[in-house]
């Protein structure tokens, strides 16, 4: 799944008091505090549950290419990880969308102090049912167009 934001300003992000160099990232990756809630997370969406823990990438594209938004404003998405059939359904998608969009939204606020409702000017979520309906090839709103395995070595 894919949060979109329109925002006036670009996500400021809290670590930048320990790290300043985190405003001159383009792609961000936050959620998650060790390998244990990695692991929770992928077993969460393998196990068709909307994870406890929101992990992702995300970036604020109009930071490096104003073109992305009007030139008083910025976009940025955010990608955490997400199965496609939410508690064995993919239509739950549709159901609770709204609660998706305000749990993942409320995760992201936690990393960037500035996304409050005074900065964002429109949101959307992106879920892995959309990406589907819109591309026949992204079979269970698979980004990679297919199947992702390893291969097995051949000598």
């Amino acid at each position: 799944m894919t949060l979109h934001l329109a925002l006036k300003d670009r996500p400021l992000y809290r670590a930048a008091e320990f790290d300043p160099d985190i405003d001159r990232a383009f792609n961000v990756f936050f959620g998650m505090d060790d390998i244990d809630q990695v692991h929770q997370c992928f077993e969460h969406c393998g196990g068709n549950r909307f994870p406890d823990v929101l992990m992702g990438n995300g970036a604020c594209n109009s930071q490096v290419d104003p073109t992305y938004a009007p030139a008083d404003g910025h976009s940025a998405f955010w990608w955490p990880f997400a199965p496609y059939a939410v508690d064995g359904d993919p239509n739950n998608w549709d159901r609770r969308k709204d609660d998706y969009l305000q749990k993942v939204l409320g995760t992201w606020r936690e990393f960037a102090a500035n996304l409050d409702d005074d900065n964002i000017r429109g949101r959307f979520l992106f879920t892995p049912l959309d990406v589907e309906r819109l591309n026949v090839n992204m079979v269970r709103g698979a980004v990679a167009h297919g199947r992702l395995r390893a291969a097995a070595a051949r000598y």
